[in-house]
């Protein structure tokens, strides 16, 4: 099953860092959503997971979506 996490700050770093250490996912399963192209290409090489950059590539998928942003962006990511 894979996780998606829409937002690739620090909070979705420290979650994705828990996940592949703990053994609960492969990095492979693993996508994140983020606008940042540093951002992204900076998480593709530490974890080897998947990137996207927008919010709706991710919607469509099986698994489990994390809201991963401060409080403040919530109402942008809903705007999918």
């Amino acid at each position: 099953m894979g996780i998606s996490f829409v937002g690739g700050g620090v909070m979705a770093e420290a979650l994705i860092k828990g996940i592949i250490n703990a053994g609960l996912s492969n990095p492979g399963e693993l996508t994140v959503s983020d606008p940042l192209e540093e951002r992204r290409f900076y998480l593709e090489s530490e974890y080897e997971i998947n990137t996207v950059e927008s919010n709706s590539s991710i919607v469509d998928g099986d698994g489990i979506i994390i809201l991963a942003v401060k409080p403040q962006f919530f109402l942008m990511c809903y705007q999918i």
